[in-house]
């Protein structure tokens, strides 16, 4: 069995910025918020406060930055760093994998490793947020699952199965 290893300080970031954005929500019930702040800026703020939050939250946490557990024929992944709900795929109910790439700030362009059910990725591993990356993916690999090719990235498609 191999099981995910973080790359905590890539990590810590999103859930600083998380728990700052619940905190603005409950603090902008504060008669200092609407006091200082005109209703335009109020809203703007609370739309893109909702927009990060849908992003990190839902977005990475669910569904990148997982907890894995790989096993000779399947393998459990619970999502929010492991806290979530626990769920297991069996590599004979997958159509296979692809490799995609996600690039940051710096230039910097990291692998992403899907599993494909269908037209969905049932699971994202990411170099970027897992320490043991290339290990996991090897894994995989190594049980037989088929290799679907490259994907291609798509932001529209992404922040829909972000939601999925």
């Amino acid at each position: 069995m191999i099981s995910s290893k973080f790359r905590i300080l890539r990590i810590i970031p999103l859930v600083l910025v998380s728990i700052t954005l619940l905190i603005f929500f409950f603090a902008k019930k504060s008669p200092a918020f609407s006091e200082h702040f005109p209703l335009i800026v109020r809203i703007f703020m609370i739309l893109f406060g909702v927009y990060l939050l849908c992003i990190l939250v839902i977005g990475e946490l669910r569904t990148r930055i997982i907890k894995v557990k790989i096993y000779d024929n399947f393998l459990s992944k619970a999502g929010f760093i492991g806290l979530g709900i626990k769920s297991v795929i069996y590599y004979k109910d997958v159509d296979g994998y692809s490799l995609g790439s996600q690039s940051i700030r710096g230039g910097r362009v990291f692998e992403t490793f899907n599993l494909i059910r269908g037209k969905y990725k049932v699971l994202k591993l990411s170099e970027y947020y897992h320490a043991n990356y290339r290990e996991m993916k090897d894994a995989v690999i190594k049980a037989g699952v088929k290799d679907l090719g490259l994907s291609d990235r798509n932001f529209i498609r992404e922040a829909i199965e972000i939601f999925r």
